[in-house]
């Protein structure tokens, strides 16, 4: 089981897809209110098109990377509230880089699943796949 009581270091989390600041949907709107917007950031993995949501997984080269937002958060209900919306996803450690040169450790959730037959979303953002099917 994670913890959900976060200290100062452990109080960062990076996200990528529907919970990012210009998804147009309730817990993206909540988690705006809830947490500290801090800033575009990215770290290592891979993303992938679900559907109505992307999910990320570890990345199989260096230079994979998927771009997000980091909020930091000071109230650990934040955390509880997220862990149960993700019910697909994993709550784990990473290493995010926000700004031009900061690297902090964050939280980030984790598709848990496997992605056999899903599309990989090369560019490692979102915000491009949503803006595309809006056109």
């Amino acid at each position: 089981m994670i913890s959900s009581s976060p200290t100062r270091r452990d109080s960062l989390l990076f996200v990528y897809g529907t919970l990012r600041p210009f998804a147009a949907i309730e817990m993206a709107k909540w988690l705006q209110g809830a947490a500290q917007y801090l800033g575009p950031a990215t770290t290592s993995g891979r993303l992938y098109d679900l559907g109505a949501y992307p999910g990320m997984r570890a990345a199989c080269g260096r230079r994979e990377r998927v771009v997000g937002d980091v909020y930091r958060v000071s109230n650990p209900r934040v955390f509880r509230v997220l862990d149960r919306y993700e019910t697909k996803f994993v709550r784990e450690r990473c290493v995010v880089k926000l700004g031009r040169s900061s690297r902090r450790r964050a939280w980030v959730y984790r598709y848990r699943y496997g992605v056999a037959g899903r599309t990989r979303i090369p560019s490692g953002d979102y915000f491009f796949v949503q803006r595309n099917r809006a056109s």
